[in-house]
């Protein structure tokens, strides 16, 4: 029995796929990880990245420059201020000088800086931190100006420069990159705080005449040297204020901030992927460190006593026996804790042998065919791997 339709029926022809084309649907490769039996993912939380870090070159090195240029103008006017105010006649050495003077403060207040953006090491940042503090700058500034016009500095003006310094160490409290504080936030109008070094400038330069003064060298009358000051102090002052302006431009949008020293994102670091015998080697090398360095300790101490056991009786000749005696009951006794603390140390060794095969609390099984388990089931979440992995570092 024939059945009709009343209404047509419409077929659609299938798209014919071209040869290009795959009958899969392939994965892209970047999104493929391959795992190795036995090994931990650690993923890091997202953090802030500066993406364009060559404005960091270029930019401070912009607002150095015009530091620099703007400390030049204030020794130029520093030192025609002063020469206007003792009566003499302002000459182009004079103002020249005083541009040097000027340059020299700023570019070791700027080398400075730099140095400290590199982690250097403690030594030679401290003696960069001695040399560019208000001590350091006052008497090379003192010697270089003194060296230029007298051929060489006299004594009583590096006392009255370092005198003067006490005053005047708010000039080198400089950062031209703002610095975040304890809890990250960066304080952008901390220039506001500089308009006070009219005023200590000021006081900075009274006292250097004085003090000068007292020791036979009169070199400027007060009022002048305090004016002379004032005057270093507004320009550094509007240079502060140029500069902290600038860096505070900033360019907000809904991934990014950028402003003059780079552009800050929020990437994901790749994840990390450590096995057994890294971390063991890791583990290793901590327990190889911390063991070298308390067995060092009784062996320094057992020098220290034996060094003194020669000396001391050689200074005190009266009391020659009951040192040489305390000396020995010392050295038995250090050596009586070395043997000790080898024993412990030892004990340390056995005990941590457990730990390394742990792997991190938790062994990380291979493979298993009959649960159809995988070994990137079973790594840790991502926030104990990253507190796992800042545990290890």
């Amino acid at each position: 029995m024939a059945t009709y339709m009343d209404t047509p029926t419409e077929i659609t022809p299938a798209r014919v796929r071209d040869d290009d084309e795959s009958a899969i649907e392939e994965i892209a490769r970047p999104n493929i990880q391959v795992v190795p039996q036995g090994t931990l993912k650690i993923q890091l939380p997202p953090m802030v990245m500066n993406t364009a870090p060559f404005r960091m070159i270029w930019g401070f090195g912009l607002l150095a420059v015009l530091d620099l240029a703007m400390h030049a103008g204030a020794g130029a006017a520093a030192a025609s201020v002063g020469a206007k105010g003792n009566g003499l006649p302002v000459t182009t050495r004079a103002v020249r000088l005083g541009a040097l003077a000027g340059l020299t403060k700023a570019g070791m207040t700027t080398f400075r800086e730099v140095i400290f953006m590199t982690n250097v090491n403690l030594v030679f940042t401290f003696l960069i931190f001695l040399l560019s503090s208000s001590f350091g700058i006052c008497a090379l500034l003192v010697t270089e100006m003194g060296n230029l016009t007298l051929g060489e500095t006299p004594q009583e003006l590096v006392i009255a420069a370092l005198v003067a310094a006490i005053p005047l160490f708010p000039e080198t409290i400089r950062d031209i990159r703002p610095k975040p504080d304890d809890q990250g936030r960066t304080n952008y109008f901390r220039w506001v705080w500089a308009i006070l070094l009219i005023m200590s400038d000021a006081v900075g330069g009274y006292v250097f005449a004085r003090t000068a003064s007292g020791q036979g060298m009169r070199i400027s009358n007060y009022s002048a040297a305090s004016s002379a000051g004032a005057a270093f102090g507004a320009i550094t002052f509007l240079s502060r204020a140029l500069t902290g302006c600038i860096a505070m431009v900033r360019f907000t949008s809904a991934t990014r901030v950028s402003d003059i020293f780079g552009v800050y994102e929020v990437v994901v670091p790749e994840p990390m992927y450590m096995t057994r015998e890294e971390y063991a080697q890791r583990q290793q090398a901590v327990r190889k460190f911390f063991t070298g360095l308390l067995a060092m300790l009784p062996g320094v101490g057992l020098r220290l006593v034996k060094f003194a056991a020669c000396c001391l009786p050689c200074c005190c000749p009266c009391w020659r026996r009951e040192i040489r005696t305390s000396m020995k009951q010392g050295i038995e006794y250090m050596r009586q804790a070395e043997l000790e603390m080898n024993t412990w140390i030892g004990e340390i060794g056995e005990d941590m042998a457990p730990f390394e095969q742990m792997f991190i609390g938790r062994p990380v099984p291979d493979d298993d065919e009959e649960t159809g388990s995988s070994v990137t089931d079973r790594l840790l979440p991502p926030r104990q791997a990253h507190a796992t992995y800042a545990a290890i570092r």
